[in-house]
């Protein structure tokens, strides 16, 4: 069986690889490892599944580490199988995802965001802090939503330094974090977002506002007079 599986596993064709890869995860085979960790980059996708579904089968979180070479995308779908994995091992002995949060593959540091969270890695909030300026805008706004399910505060203070300069998906989303980590310090900044022309960023502002000065949030029906404005006070209000 070993030597047929490494046969498959140099074959030229690409089935023939992921085929043999398949197999040699439902007979549990470890010793070829090394041998199976040769196709981490294969220009075929099918083949980069079965070789990570492998990993992590027989690995369990140490399987990971291929995170460490993988030059190729990750996509969505790959990273939805491979939470699936991990969640049916029994073993939940996580390993640092630091390193991949630093990946140069984005699509790795997507997949180390999702597993800081999954497993609260507390452990990692100095590398998910520095993520707040990566250069692709989508791993800036997980970031954020990362570090507010944490209650990471040191985020906020952070963020409420340069959130006029930011992106107006990454302000939707800073607000989402305000939400969830306001503070009676925050009065002050709140109230130049109330009126925000962004609908999302106004009833967030408004949300918090409530809680922090429920006086002053009621008396904003006798400062504006724009109905819709208005709308969304009585809304917050009531509810």
């Amino acid at each position: 069986m070993l030597q047929y599986a490494l046969y498959r596993l140099r074959h030229k064709k690409w089935y023939v690889i992921a085929k043999g890869i398949r197999e040699l995860k439902q007979f549990h085979i470890r010793e070829v490892q090394d041998e199976v960790m040769l196709h981490i980059n294969h220009p075929r996708r099918e083949v980069r599944k079965e070789m990570q579904l492998y990993m992590v089968n027989l690995f369990y979180f140490e399987g990971l580490h291929f995170l460490d070479q993988l030059e190729t995308p990750l996509s969505e779908w790959d990273q939805i199988q491979l939470l699936g994995a991990l969640e049916r091992l029994q073993s939940q002995n996580i390993f640092s995802v630091n390193s991949w949060l630093r990946s140069s593959n984005d699509s790795v540091v997507f997949f180390a965001l999702k597993l800081a969270k999954i497993y609260n890695q507390f452990d990692s909030v100095d590398e998910l802090l520095k993520l707040l300026h990566h250069n692709n805008e989508q791993v800036r706004i997980d970031s954020i939503g990362v570090l507010s399910y944490l209650d990471v505060l040191e985020a906020k203070e952070i963020l409420k330094l340069d959130i006029a300069h930011r992106s107006l998906d990454e302000k939707i989303a800073f607000f989402k974090m305000m939400e969830n980590l306001y503070q009676k310090t925050d009065e002050e900044f709140l109230v130049k977002y109330i009126y925000d022309e962004n609908f999302e960023i106004k009833v967030s502002a408004l949300k918090i506002f409530k809680k922090l000065n429920k006086e002053k949030f009621e008396s904003l029906k006798f400062e504006n007079a724009d109905p819709n404005f208005l709308r969304i006070v009585n809304f917050l209000q009531n509810n």
